[in-house]
């Protein structure tokens, strides 16, 4: 038998989620033709709680909308973008691939840090009870030391 393909789909944001983080969906993912790619991402779509925008609407970073769809569930996780990015691996792939999108950030000390984890965290059981894709994160942090670790100790000690 084939054996099954694994995607792995990266997002990297570094100081993004700790500035402005709009939520917005534009119209065109709501389109019908779309529909077969929401199926595909399992029971997302009922489970998001997408609210469309009044026809203007003002957003953190003071720019007007109109017309499009928003998640105002996460403020520093852009949710909505990571789901378009899904939505365009899954389309491509169908379901002959295992997926897994991976969440590489920036931590920060503070209430900003402690919510986007918490958004996180979130966000995972959100993605793996509604589609089976797989959901990992790590940190800048985290990456750097275990890279750290994975070098012997007098190799590249000038980094």
């Amino acid at each position: 038998s084939k054996k099954e393909q694994k995607i792995f789909a990266i997002e990297s944001k570094f100081t993004e989620p700790y500035g402005t983080v709009d939520n917005f969906l534009s119209e065109k993912y709501y389109k019908p033709e779309n529909k077969s790619i929401w199926n595909s991402l399992g029971t997302l779509y009922e489970s998001l709680n997408i609210d469309k925008l009044p026809e203007e609407t003002r957003t953190r970073n003071q720019k007007t909308e109109k017309g499009k769809y928003v998640l105002t569930k996460y403020k520093y996780l852009n949710a909505l973008q990571l789901i378009k990015h899904l939505m365009g691996v899954r389309g491509e792939w169908k379901n002959k691939a295992q997926i897994t999108l991976v969440y590489v950030w920036y931590d920060a000390l503070g209430k900003e840090g402690f919510e986007h984890r918490n958004e996180i965290k979130e966000f995972r059981e959100l993605i793996e009870k509604n589609t089976g894709i797989r959901f990992r994160d790590i940190s800048y942090q985290e990456l750097i030391y275990n890279l750290n670790k994975q070098l012997p100790y007098n190799e590249h000690k000038e980094y």
